[in-house]
């Protein structure tokens, strides 16, 4: 039989970080050592939650509500994983989400069409997996978590900018970088 012992035990305290798992015996047979253990994976999310206290009338959801996140990703391009782009910490999320790679642009995804800004319908979103091919390249940006809500598969729209670079100072030099935006009006700046 297994018994919970009377005074909760906890362990001390740690620092850890995000993406870190953490167990905690949570019963513990005194005679065989058995144990039954919860693990607890931390994840933070940087977005923003809001408060109830909103004034906005109701409105029907609509696909422009829908965020796209991308937690921990992996490019893989032609089944390689380029070294610059090697990092378990990269995330972004936003109603649009981008990459860029050094020598072949910017690429920025949707799961709506935006006709007057050239995206194209060229790939998929499967679960945690964005996949498409442009070029004669087939490129796999895989999330460790669902890219779209709970899950499921999704029309990819994709603007490819080849001749893209980073403009801003502290991003010239990159040769590898995630990003996103809440609005498409934010390609072509005014």
């Amino acid at each position: 039989m297994i018994q919970q012992s009377a005074a909760m035990r906890f362990p001390a305290p740690q620092i850890i970080e995000d993406g870190d798992t953490v167990s905690l015996d949570v019963l513990v047979n005194p005679q065989t050592g058995t144990k039954l253990i919860d693990l607890i994976t931390v994840s933070s999310n940087n977005q923003t939650i809001p408060t109830a206290t909103s004034t906005a009338a109701p409105h029907d959801f609509s696909v422009d509500d829908v965020v796209l996140s991308v937690r921990g990703s992996e490019l893989h391009i032609n089944g390689e994983i380029p070294p610059e782009s090697q990092s378990s910490t990269l995330s972004c999320s936003g109603h649009l989400i981008l990459f860029y790679v050094e020598g072949r642009g910017r690429f920025v995804f949707s799961i709506k069409p935006h006709n007057d800004y050239g995206f194209e319908k060229a790939g998929e979103i499967v679960d945690n997996k964005i996949s498409f091919t442009i070029g004669g390249d087939k490129y796999e940006w895989i999330s460790k978590s669902p890219i779209v809500g709970a899950g499921g598969s999704w029309t990819l729209w994709v603007l490819h900018e080849p001749d893209y670079r980073p403009t801003e100072p502290h991003f010239s030099s990159s040769k590898f970088m995630v990003g996103a935006m809440d609005n498409v009006k934010s390609l072509r700046p005014e």
